[in-house]
């Protein structure tokens, strides 16, 4: 036997086919948050919106129950108070959350589970933002790097090891 530390295995067996960020400081709570989705086509948006909306409310509905309670934050204190419906925008469907109280991995599984919707309403980009807190995303891995739009929330890189923005 050696003291050698295995290398780390990957907890997925895939990379998402969409960018996903979202800030450090969510991962106290509760936090006032937007859930933005901006999508890769210029299809309808209102389509989208309400195709996204039937994968994003079972999201929050199970956030209300203490379902992503992590390591940090008991089941009885996780949650989320009160969301808006779609604010659909011209490329991009939002969210406005008060009072969400989560695990920082609740958001990947809403990655995840937005999956479900990509196929017929390809996703660009998943960005979770604290509406008080100032801006300093994380980036998750995914397959689709090149996608750099005009959109304020995709301006900025995120700087690898550093957890900070850069213009």
């Amino acid at each position: 036997m050696t003291d050698e530390v295995p290398p780390v295995i990957p907890t997925t067996p895939y990379a998402l086919p969409y960018r996903v960020r979202l800030q450090r400081e969510l991962a106290a709570g509760p936090h006032d948050l937007t859930i933005r989705v901006t999508l890769a086509t210029d299809e309808l948006v209102e389509v989208a919106a309400e195709a996204l909306d039937a994968t994003v409310l079972p999201f929050l509905l199970m956030a209300t129950s203490g379902a992503f309670a992590g390591v940090s934050i008991p089941p009885w204190r996780s949650t989320v108070e009160d969301w808006s419906d779609p604010i659909v925008g011209p490329s991009a469907v939002e969210w406005q959350l008060t009072g969400a109280c989560w695990d920082l991995q609740a958001l990947v599984v809403l990655a995840q589970m937005l999956l479900t919707a990509h196929e017929d309403h390809p996703i660009r980009q998943i960005y979770a933002r604290s509406r008080w807190v100032s801006d300093s995303p994380i980036e998750t891995r995914s397959s689709s790097r090149s996608s750099r739009g005009s959109s304020p929330l995709t301006s900025r890189r995120v700087q690898p090891g550093s957890g900070t923005s850069i213009r």
